[in-house]
């Protein structure tokens, strides 16, 4: 339930973003694509800000337009403007490495091969992994503790 919520909100940030990038390249915007950042790092309000003042402007102008023009029902269609609204807290919150770490901690929005890794994935002994897994569990057992998975025990 909490991805439903979180990629609700993030839906019209990144409608926005795309609207942005399109209504650009006819009037020469240039294409950039950088490296990812496979690393945790935070994002800062003032970072955030400077690239999503426009999703953040639009949601004010929608969530105002309906206040003033829809009354009640402006809450009927919050889904699409309040993420544009918070376009700039989701971004520092999302992005926050602690924020991360609790999550992982409790399990929350994980892939299947964090959770239970394949033998393969585990032999190569990630950072990531180590960081997700329950201080329990010892690094290349089954939930059990005893042989690595998918090998027979002597």
């Amino acid at each position: 339930m909490t991805e439903v919520v979180f990629f609700t909100l993030l839906a019209p940030v990144m409608a926005i973003a795309h609207t942005v990038f399109m209504a650009g390249l006819p009037f020469g915007r240039a294409v950039v694509w950088g490296p990812q950042r496979r690393s945790g790092h935070r994002v800062s309000a003032r970072e955030a800000l400077r690239r999503l003042w426009p999703q953040t402007l639009l949601g004010l102008a929608a969530f105002l337009w309906l206040a003033a023009s829809a009354g009640s029902a402006a809450a009927w269609l919050s889904p699409f403007f309040v993420g544009s609204l918070l376009a700039v807290p989701l971004a520092v919150l999302s992005a926050s490495p602690a924020l991360g770490r609790a999550l992982a901690g409790v399990g929350l929005w994980r892939i299947p091969e964090e959770s239970e890794p394949t033998p393969l994935i585990r032999s190569l002994d990630l950072p990531a992994l180590a960081a997700s897994r329950p201080a329990h569990r010892v690094a290349g057992t089954d939930p059990e503790g005893s042989a690595p998975a998918g090998e027979l025990a002597e």
